[in-house]
């Protein structure tokens, strides 16, 4: 698909997404109205929008997810991982997605000519990620998931994707019951909800659940928060709840102790084959992809500011090393410009205002309550 649209840098394929490549018209050529995405825009008249943000690699939410808490997703000398894992298992093809995936199955891979390969590794990576160079230097860090393994958990968890959490006490082996970690841990902590119960133990009348009563668990240094598929903004026809997700997290840390040493980057994981008409740079044989919005919010952020600098996925992880005083993982960090072009730490931190939500009602204490849609959350 990429290659399809792409083409050579022409950008004019969008309209040839159908795998007959029948044409679709305008359906790709399509713009969100303002008013169905408030949130976003407050905070981007806020704070800082990024219009130069290309994923890592021209693949699909797999591997976007690897990019993030790695770099890049190289299996070996020339070799990466690239497509969805895959597996004969019924009714889905796709489940999994890692460590927990079925058996037999599959991590398609590319290799430097882009020659595709479909039966690569199982897709549990024995690789260095941000994890190993956080807790080399004391670093704290958790990663709020859907609950696994179900409702996502199992498919955008990228560190269920990696061996050496996976099977470490970094991971909770509670199946779908809830898991929070205690002060001391470094973990995977599902539901994502857990989030807002690190940041403020009590939500209204909700109180978070053992063992991390009110006040016990701080906001560690480094937060990967992970949406639901409705949370996502994948659209199928239902409630996009996205941007009022997003508030209510950016909402929940706004308003405590920890705003005024905080950076929020949003940022979407891969573009979902829709029309652009900035052709990405192709920096090497996996990429990059079209482009994806990114916020950055901050007591420090610029304000109001677009910012036209080439960022990449891991700009970001560029960002948590020079902060934290990290190694290099040595991936595509290297290369990647730092979102330091979106800050200025010489002015006084900003006071926090509140970001609208886009449907009354749907702030933290909303998505706590929100059962379970059991719905998949990305398939393809």
């Amino acid at each position: 698909t990429f290659k399809l649209e792409y083409d050579n840098g022409r950008m004019d394929g969008f309209a040839y997404v159908d795998s007959l490549y029948l044409p679709k018209k305008n359906y790709v050529y399509r713009v969100t109205n303002p008013n169905q995405i408030k949130p976003y825009w407050a905070m981007a008249k806020q704070y800082v929008l990024g219009d130069r943000m290309f994923p890592t690699e021209f693949s699909a939410s797999y591997t976007a997810h690897q990019n993030l808490i790695r770099g890049d997703t190289t299996y070996s000398d020339g070799e990466s991982l690239v497509d969805l894992p895959w597996n004969t298992h019924t009714p889905s093809p796709i489940e999994n997605w890692g460590c927990d995936d079925y058996k037999p199955s599959y991590e398609p891979l590319i290799d430097t000519n882009q020659n595709y390969n479909r039966n690569g590794p199982f897709p549990c990576m024995t690789y260095e990620t941000i994890r190993d160079t956080l807790e080399a230097k004391g670093v704290s860090w958790r990663y709020y998931t859907p609950p696994w393994p179900i409702d996502g958990g199992q498919m955008w968890n990228a560190f269920d994707g990696i061996s050496a959490v996976r099977y470490s006490k970094e991971w909770p082996n509670h199946g779908e019951k809830p898991f929070t970690c205690n002060s001391t841990v470094n973990c995977v902590s599902w539901p994502n909800t857990n989030v807002f119960c690190d940041i403020s133990g009590t939500v209204g009348t909700k109180v978070c659940p053992s063992p991390n009563p009110a006040g016990t668990v701080e906001l560690p240094g480094v937060s990967y928060v992970i949406p639901t598929g409705g949370e996502s903004d994948h659209y199928d026809g239902t409630v996009d709840t996205g941007p009022d997700w997003v508030a209510s997290v950016v909402n929940a840390i706004g308003e405590s102790k920890y705003w005024d040493s905080t950076a929020i980057i949003v940022v979407w994981d891969d573009w979902g084959g829709f029309y652009d008409h900035i052709a990405p740079p192709q920096l090497d044989y996996r990429g990059l992809g079209f482009r994806v919005p990114l916020l950055i919010i901050s007591p420090y952020a610029k304000k109001g500011y677009v910012s036209h600098t080439q960022y990449e996925f891991g700009s970001i992880l560029k960002f948590m090393e020079t902060t934290f005083g990290l190694a290099s993982l040595n991936t595509t960090d290297v290369r990647a410009n730092n979102l330091t072009d979106a800050f200025d730490f010489g002015q006084k931190p900003r006071k926090f205002v509140v970001i609208p939500s886009q449907t009354t009602g749907h702030d933290r204490a909303y998505f706590i309550a929100l059962p379970p849609s059991h719905d998949p959350v990305d398939t393809e």
